[in-house]
This record gives C-alpha cells, sequence and structure tokens, in this order.
C-alpha cells in the first residue's frame, strides 16, 4: 500500500474463507473498501460511514471498548492488534468475533474480522475452521512466494499478510497444528517427485494411482525422455521449475534408450547414489538381476506387483536415501580442509607417475578388450582403463624402510604395509568429484585387489581364485608388464616371469591370454 490508495488488487477470494470480512481503511484519503464473505464484493465508502456502520453492530456492552481500541493512538504499529468483541451477524443473531489489526504508515490500517465459534474463541477454533485456515495460509505463502511486484503497495500489502500469517500461528494451536501437518504434506508432494519411467502407458497410470497421493508423478515414455527430465531437474535444474526427484521406477526393456541406457547414464553422472532407482521388470532371469545389480540400484520388482509392499519399501528406501545424502553433504562440508590436501598429493602421484601409468594403460586395455571380446563381458574398457592410474595411490603412506625390510619388520610394522591399500580406496572419495560413479567403483577395486593373489597370500584380505575379477588379475599383469619394460626392452624375459606365477600370483586363464597377446604388447 502507498501513500496515495490502497492496493486490494492482492486480496486473494480465498481470505474470505477464512475471514467474516477484510477493512483496507485509507484515513489520509477518506477511503474504506469493505469486502464481505457474503458475496465476496467490495464496497468503497468514506471513514465516517463505516464508523456510523459499526455503532449499528457492535454489542453495546463492547461498543466502548472497541471504539477506544480502534482508535490510531490506541493500535500498536508494531504488532497486529487482536480485539474480541460481540457483534450482530447476519442472522441478526449475537455471535462472536476476533479482529486483527495492523497499522502501516500514513495511517493506513487493515483490518481483517474472523469469526469465532459458539464455544468462544479460549477453546480456539474448531478443527474445521483450524484446517480451512491452514489450507489458506499455504496458498498466501504461495503467493507471497510468486509476487515480483516491487512496487510499495505490493510490498506492504505482502508484509501485513506475512506478519498475520504469523500472529495466527502463534495464538492458535490448532492453526499451527493444522499448518504443520498440511505443510508436510505439500512439501513432500510438490518437492519431492517420482520419475516413472515405462513405454507401457497401463504400468505408469497404475504406479501414477498408487504414488500420486504422497508424491508429483513425471511421466517418461522411454529411456531417452527420462536422461532429458534428469537433466533438465537434477544435473542443470531451473531454479523456477525443477522437480525435485527423489526416486525413479525404470523399465528395462523400451524403444528408443532402454533401461540399461539410462543407468549407464546415472552411473556416469553419479546419481545412483543420491537417488534409489527401482527397476521395473518382467524378466527374472539370474543374468538380468546381476546385470542390473552390477550398477548398485536399490530393488528390482517384478510382476506381478504387490502395491501395499512396494509403497512401503520405496517409502524407505527415499528415507533411507535422503537422510545419507543430508549426511554425505555433512562430511563433504566438514571436510574440505583434508580433500584439499588429499588432492594436492594425489595430483603429485599423479605427475610422478605419469610416465609409467600411460604404459600401464596402454597394455590393460589391450589384455581388457581382448578379453570382453571373447567372453562378451559387460565392461566399459574407457571407465576401467582411466580409473587404472589411481592403483598405488596410497603407497607413500608405508614408510620405505618397511617395504626395504619386509622380511624383519615386526607384526605391527607389517600391519602397516597391508593395510595400505585401505587408505587408498579411503582417500578415492576426497578427489572423485570428476569421476563418474562407475569409474569410482573401478579404481576403489583396482586399488584394494592390486596385492591381492590367487593363491591367497596377498593383502589386505587374503583373496584368491575367482574372489579376484579377471579383469584385475588383467590389470595387475599390465602393471608388472609396464613396470619392467619401462626400463627393458627384453620382452621374452618379462613373458617368462609373468608365466611363471601362473596358479600363485594370477590366474591360469589371465596368463594364459597375457601370452597369447605377447606380440601384440611387444
Amino acid at each position: 500500500m502507498g501513500s496515495s490508495k490502497l492496493d486490494t488488487s492482492l486480496i486473494n477470494d480465498n481470505l474470505l474463507n477464512i475471514f467474516d470480512s477484510i477493512t483496507m481503511i485509507d484515513i489520509q484519503n477518506d477511503k474504506v473498501f469493505l469486502m464481505s464473505s457474503k458475496n465476496g464484493n467490495s464496497n468503497e465508502i468514506t471513514y465516517e460511514q463505516y464508523i456510523e456502520n459499526l455503532k449499528k453492530v457492535i454489542h453495546p456492552d463492547f461498543a466502548n471498548t472497541y471504539f477506544n481500541k480502534i482508535s490510531l493512538n490506541e493500535l500498536n504499529k508494531q504488532d497486529i492488534t487482536v480485539i474480541k468483541y460481540v457483534k450482530l451477524s447476519s442472522n441478526l443473531a449475537f455471535d462472536n468475533y476476533i479482529d486483527l489489526i495492523k497499522v502501516f504508515e500514513d495511517n493506513q490500517i487493515v483490518i481483517m474480522t474472523l469469526k469465532a465459534n459458539d464455544e468462544g474463541e479460549e477453546k480456539g477454533l474448531s478443527d474445521n475452521s483450524a484446517k480451512v485456515a491452514a489450507d489458506f495460509i499455504i496458498e498466501i505463502e504461495d503467493i507471497i512466494n510468486n509476487i515480483k511486484n516491487s512496487d510499495s503497495e505490493v510490498v506492504s500489502t505482502v508484509k501485513y499478510i506475512g506478519e498475520l500469517i504469523n500472529d495466527l500461528l502463534r495464538k492458535n494451536n490448532n492453526i499451527l497444528k493444522e499448518y504443520e501437518s498440511n505443510v508436510t504434506i505439500q512439501v513432500n508432494k510438490t518437492y519431492s517427485s517420482l520419475l516413472i519411467v515405462d513405454d507401457d502407458s497401463l504400468t505408469r497410470n497404475i504406479f501414477k494411482k498408487v504414488f500420486e497421493s504422497q508424491y508429483n508423478i513425471i511421466e517418461a515414455k522411454n529411456g531417452s525422455e527420462a536422461v532429458e527430465i534428469i537433466e533438465k531437474n537434477v544435473i542443470k535444474p531451473d531454479s523456477k521449475e525443477t522437480q525435485n526427484i527423489v526416486g525413479i521406477f525404470l523399465d528395462l526393456k523400451m524403444p528408443v534408450m532402454d533401461g540399461f541406457g539410462v543407468l549407464d547414464y546415472m552411473a556416469d553422472k553419479r546419481l545412483l547414489t543420491r537417488m534409489p532407482v527401482v527397476i521395473i521388470s518382467a524378466d527374472d532371469a539370474k543374468e538380468t538381476k546381476e546385470q542390473v545389480y552390477a550398477y548398485s540400484i536399490a530393488d528390482m520388482i517384478e510382476k506381478p506387483f504387490n502395491f501395499e509392499i512396494i509403497k512401503k519399501r520405496v517409502n524407505n528406501m527415499i528415507s533411507m536415501y535422503m537422510k545419507s545424502n543430508s549426511l554425505n553433504e555433512l562430511i563433504r562440508t566438514q571436510d574440505k580442509t583434508l580433500k584439499r590436501i588429499i588432492n594436492s598429493f594425489v595430483n603429485s602421484y599423479l605427475v610422478d607417475y605419469s610416465k609409467i601409468n600411460e604404459k600401464i594403460a596402454k597394455y590393460a586395455r589391450i589384455l581388457l578388450e581382448k578379453y570382453k571380446t571373447e567372453n562378451n563381458i559387460n565392461l566399459d574398457i574407457n571407465q576401467l582403463v582411466s580409473a587404472i592410474k589411481y592403483f598405488d595411490i596410497s603407497l607413500d603412506a608405508v614408510p620405505r624402510t618397511y617395504i626395504d625390510n619386509i622380511k624383519s619388520i615386526s607384526p605391527d610394522e607389517r600391519n602397516i604395509v597391508t593395510n595400505y591399500p585401505n587408505i587408498g580406496a579411503d582417500m578415492i572419495k576426497y578427489i572423485s568429484d570428476d569421476m563418474s560413479e562407475r569409474q569410482i567403483r573401478y579404481a576403489i577395486d583396482i586399488i584394494k585387489m592390486h596385492n591381492e593373489r590367487f593363491d591367497g597370500l596377498g593383502f589386505p584380505n587374503g583373496l584368491q581364485k575367482d574372489d579376484i575379477p579377471m579383469h584385475i588379475y588383467l590389470i595387475n599383469i599390465a602393471i608388472e608388464y609396464a613396470n619392467y619394460m619401462l626400463n627393458h626392452d627384453n620382452n621374452e624375459e618379462i613373458v617368462n616371469i609373468i608365466s611363471s606365477k601362473s596358479a600363485s600370483k594370477y590366474d591360469p586363464r589371465a596368463v594364459a591370454l597375457f601370452v597369447s597377446l605377447k606380440d601384440d604388447l611387444k
């Protein structure tokens, strides 16, 4: 509201669901705007006419007190003034009323009149009135948040409504309880969305009906649409329209891009640990399950669906992921200094070992591509090779004297040596901002299994035989081969050395594949 006039345009119709009437008074310009719940219309009169009208309806026992309190000299210009009184209602009976009054600059006043229940205001609003009031408050807050006009009239009106809301909540426990409950529901529904990705509209509709009372539902007919939605709302969110996606239902078989394409995208963007992905599938084959769970999905559900169970599982998963995200954010905030230190340490390591890492990556790629082709294995070679450079990032955590005298060190000193791969795996989380989820997983496996052996005599966990994946054996062979070839040119000698470690350090199948490619490596 400005100095020259009162702005009534922002008074929403729903205000009159709560208030019996709304009065906006501009004493300086002798204008009074009356808005009534009877018809929703506004009526403009003079201040004198307004006072005369009030005299006809205020109960005589309350008249003197009322008119004294609405005097400008008596009204508190800092807070909202609350006046309880009795007046004549439209049904020609005297009823309890409350006026909430706020005075603005230039002697402008807004009065909102609330009809109390028959039992008296001391006991608070009725449950139904409290619910209506709570709904109204939520709606008004939404209106306030969306007002972009900087005009002083708008700002003053918004300020008034905001103060009124706070006053209503502070003075009415019933409204406060309803408000808190409704806010929880609205926040969960408005700011938490489920993305349903399935080319079958029937399946999408079923899931929508099950969850739409709790969440906003976003639908995608194929993986490509899903990726666009995730890109817009998660990767590069637009603050005006962003949906907070807290979970995804994902079909595997779809046109344009299938579910595995979406999983690959999410793994690359490191999203699978941020929100639960539940696979929808009619395929219960063991191979499919193994392939799906390799992506660290939250769950896989098969047709026919038991939605009561699904609902509970999904809600529990979403809650668990949200708590995990909050904890991880706290850790990230607290670990900034440590992160800088570790990043500097790792960058130095990568520079110092760049030459040997280039050779290892080249040899490993040859071995891994041959293995993948011959066995039709689901390996992302590029991601895997890019992770190899971290294989020994924590080596400097071991005193050099321990390594040089490994046979004579004490048990405690030996524990330090055998535990250093675990330190390297822990370091990855501090340098992983630019790494995909899959690359992180590959890097941790390589670091922790670089010193494991086929015969179980390695460390840190004493893994053996099939406990160690074939691609790890091949990477370890590439590391040993590259280290040797860095200072030698005798290919045949290193081939014989590695061959002699078949069934002790390396899986015989890995050694056989290496030997078959010795000329390519040379």
